[in-house]
């Protein structure tokens, strides 16, 4: 297996918390931005499933999980985007 150059072994795998809660977990290690875009993009469903499992595919290489501690202000912040998007197309599409 090869090292990385701090000559740990590189994380790989697949993320079983990435997949359930996709830009949540993302923005509670710190990916905020990335959590975010996720959130807004998860408001379709069909999208939802795609960018789940992409969450779930990336989130073991790119995520600080045991090395940083998860916050969960940023996890919430994206919980309550996502459900205001969802609410306001919900909202306009049933005729406002």
């Amino acid at each position: 297996m090869a090292e990385t150059s701090a000559g740990a072994a590189p994380k790989q795998g697949f993320s079983w918390m990435g997949l359930l809660f996709g830009g949540m977990y993302f923005a509670g290690y710190g990916k905020l931005v990335k959590g975010l875009i996720m959130g807004a993009l998860s408001f379709i469903p069909l999208t939802a499933i795609a960018v789940h499992i992409y969450a779930g595919i990336k989130a073991r290489k790119e995520l600080p999980v045991g090395e940083q501690a998860f916050s969960w202000m940023n996890a919430i912040i994206v919980f309550c985007v996502t459900s205001a998007i969802t609410g306001a197309v919900l909202y306009i599409v049933q005729g406002a």
